[in-house]
């Protein structure tokens, strides 16, 4: 079985090398990424659970954290925020076919001779 787990405290290296050093000898193959804070653990259930697991690694000083980088999770909420906007968007289109906000002109100030190019290049339409 390959889980991934979540993991809390490490900052270099040498924390991902404690970590494996610790669950090396009890499941088939582990790698740590300190940087993005994943170990990813194959195991055989029928020889350590996912808690002996999870147990080891806080035993070196390290928390795990639970789903809270989930993509998953990520997608739902990203689908909310899209469908939120547009339906914004589709009233405010909608308010504004029936004459809805008025805003009103702004004037620019004539150019003249001692206008600064800036001034210019913001005032082109």
């Amino acid at each position: 079985m390959k889980k991934s787990f979540q993991i809390k405290g490490m900052h270099c290296n040498s924390c991902s090398q404690k970590i494996e050093d610790a669950l090396k000898d009890k499941v088939e193959k582990v790698s740590v990424n300190f940087a993005k804070e994943v170990a990813e653990v194959e195991f055989n259930p029928e020889k350590i659970s996912i808690e002996e697991i999870k147990k080891e690694i806080e035993q070196q000083g390290y928390e795990i954290r639970e789903d809270k980088k989930n993509p998953e999770v990520n997608k739902n909420y990203m689908g909310w925020i899209i469908l939120a906007g547009s339906i914004i968007l589709l009233l405010f289109v909608i308010y504004n076919s029936f004459g809805g906000i008025n805003l009103p002109e702004i004037e620019i100030p004539n150019a003249g001779e001692s206008t600064s190019l800036a001034l210019l290049l913001s005032a082109t339409e």
